[in-house]
C-alpha cells in the first residue's frame, strides 16, 4: 500500500497504559471445575443421588485442583470451596437420604407390623411365613 506524499501513516491503535492487553493469564480448570460442581451439587442434595454423584466429583475435582495449585500456584482458594463444598454436600444428602429412609420406614412399620422393635419381629415374623404364591 503506498503512502501520499507528505500524508503520514495512520497510528497503530494501543490499549492504555495500565489496561489487560486480552491475554490470558494461567487458570487452573481443575479447580473451577471443582468449584462449579460443588455448588451444583449442593443445589441437587435434595435429590440425593445425583447429589452425591455431583459431590463425589466435586471432592475429585477439587483434590486435583490442590494438586495442580501448587504446581501453578492458581486456583488454590476455588479448589478449596469445590472440595468442601461436595464434602458438605455428599454429607448432608446421605443425611437426608437417611430421615427420608427413616420416615418411610416408619410409615410402612407401621403398615406391616408397627413400629420400635415390637414392629420390627412382627414384620420379621410375618414375612417368614411368607411362600411365594401364597399369602400373609
Amino acid at each position: 500500500m503506498a503512502v501520499a506524499k507528505g500524508v503520514a501513516p495512520a497510528p497503530v491503535a494501543q490499549a492504555p497504559a495500565g489496561l489487560p492487553t486480552g491475554q490470558a493469564g494461567k487458570s487452573n480448570g481443575m479447580a473451577v471445575a471443582a468449584l462449579v460442581l460443588g455448588i451444583i451439587a449442593v443445589l441437587l442434595m435434595w435429590a440425593v443421588w445425583p447429589g452425591i454423584i455431583v459431590g463425589v466429583l466435586a471432592i475429585i475435582f477439587g483434590a486435583a485442583g490442590l494438586s495442580a495449585a501448587k504446581t501453578t500456584g492458581v486456583g488454590r482458594g476455588m479448589a478449596m470451596a469445590g472440595l468442601v463444598l461436595g464434602i458438605v454436600a455428599v454429607a448432608l444428602a446421605l443425611l437426608w437420604f437417611f430421615v427420608i429412609a427413616a420416615l418411610i420406614g416408619s410409615f410402612f412399620g407401621g403398615l406391616i407390623g408397627g413400629t420400635g422393635i415390637e414392629g420390627i419381629q412382627n414384620t420379621i415374623e410375618t414375612l417368614s411365613q411368607w411362600t411365594p404364591g401364597g399369602s400373609y
